[in-house]
Formats: structure tokens, C-alpha cells, sequence
């Protein structure tokens, strides 16, 4: 990875709560009209991910000790990606705000385990 790489990468670590309360302001649109915002906050959500677990590596890489919440966040990613899944084949509201919910406790997470890791990576 260049610096130019590094820069880009702990910047999303400082910028990563910012992004969750982007992707929680999508939700909620999802939720007032799951038609016409549904699909558009599943593919910045599913990006989202794609973007966060192609980190992962590096992450365990340089701090050992992070695997097991690494773990458990790759598992919470494949169990959203199967609730956009549902979402994209149906928007459903009752699915949107159980993934809200699961949501709320993911990113919170995130913000309180990959936001020190981050910002430490060399």
C-alpha cells in the first residue's frame, strides 16, 4: 500500500461515523419510502462493507489481537448482505427496521473497535 493509500485509509477511519450516520440518514429515507430509496441504500451499504472487510487483512495483520472482532464483523457482514438480499428482492419494512436495529449495534461497534485500529495503522 502507498502513503498516498495509507492517508486515504486512516481518513476513512476518522471519517467512518460520519459515513455510518450517511448510511443511518439513507435508512431512514428507506423506511419512509422503501421503493424508491430502498435499492440505492442496500448499494451503499453493500459498498460500504466491501470497502471496510478489504481492510480487514491488513488490520489483522498488524494487531494480531483484533482477530476475533474482525471475525464477528465479517459474520455480522454476511448476515446483512443476506438481509439486502431480501431487500432487493422485496422492500420490505418490517426487514428494514430489523436491520436498523442490527445496525445500530454493528456501526457501534465498528466505531468502538476499528476506529483505534485504524487510526494506528503504519
Amino acid at each position: 500500500m502507498t502513503n498516498q493509500d495509507d492517508g486515504r485509509l486512516r481518513a476513512a477511519g476518522v471519517e467512518l461515523a460520519r459515513i455510518h450516520a450517511a448510511l443511518r440518514t439513507d435508512l431512514d429515507a428507506a423506511r419512509r419510502d422503501p421503493l424508491l430509496h430502498c435499492l440505492a441504500f442496500c448499494s451503499a451499504l453493500r459498498a460500504h462493507h466491501r470497502n471496510e472487510d478489504a481492510v480487514f487483512p491488513r488490520l489483522e495483520a498488524q494487531f494480531p489481537a483484533s482477530a476475533p472482532v474482525l471475525a464477528r464483523l465479517r459474520a455480522e457482514h454476511a448476515d446483512i448482505a443476506r438481509r439486502i438480499a431480501e431487500l432487493e428482492e422485496e422492500p420490505d419494512p418490517a426487514v428494514l427496521d430489523r436491520l436498523g436495529r442490527e445496525l445500530d449495534e454493528h456501526f457501534a461497534l465498528e466505531e468502538r473497535e476499528l476506529v483505534p485500529l485504524i487510526r494506528r495503522l503504519r
